[in-house]
């Protein structure tokens, strides 16, 4: 308790100000440097996975999500990519509601991607995602940053042809002409 009454993330007589540039502007800083230290400290495996992760919590903020398919009904539902290997997490951000600064013309869940995936475009990294992520336009951004997705899709998308969505059966779908990535040998 005598820790707590002395730490402090932000001054309280600019938190309103701060509070509509940044929704989570009094753990941004925190969240910023820590993802920012991942990243320095880990070179991650080729391949990669995307999700979603709910940390339960009971604050009070404009931003809490209730899932009801979660263990934890409400909390603070964050973005992330982990090493596949590992679990390292490599790149995350939080969601924080309706984004107005997001190109409209991109899906949310390709928006998702592609910023998790940005400090890694150019290298053939691969990312695997669950069938809320995974659209043919997806596949097609990350091919030109030499990047590749490997992921289930929905049958109901419009990008596959009405013989696939009528079929029941599993279909496996390679998007990507990226030749595999060499390992250095040791």
């Amino acid at each position: 308790m005598e820790i707590i009454r002395f730490l402090q993330f932000d001054i309280k007589s600019e938190r309103r100000r701060q509070q509509v540039e940044d929704k989570f502007c009094l753990a941004s800083c925190l969240w910023n440097c820590f993802i920012e230290n991942s990243q320095n400290s880990y070179v991650p495996n080729v391949y990669l996975t995307v999700g979603e992760q709910l940390l339960p919590c009971k604050a009070r903020c404009k931003f809490i999500q209730y899932m009801a398919n979660k263990p934890d009904k409400f909390g603070l539902k964050f973005w992330m990519m982990v090493d596949a290997d590992s679990k390292y997490l490599y790149n995350g951000f939080p969601y924080l509601g309706k984004d107005d600064t997001r190109d409209t013309s991109v899906s949310v869940p390709t928006n998702v991607v592609m910023e998790l995936m940005r400090p890694l475009f150019k290298h053939g990294y691969n990312v695997t995602c669950d069938n809320f992520f995974t659209f043919l336009d997806l596949a097609v951004r990350l091919a030109k940053e030499k990047c590749s997705l490997v992921g289930s899709i929905r049958q109901n998308r419009r990008e596959l042809p009405r013989l696939l969505r009528q079929s029941n059966s599993c279909v496996k779908l390679h998007f990507s002409k990226l030749p595999p990535r060499r390992r250095a040998s040791l």
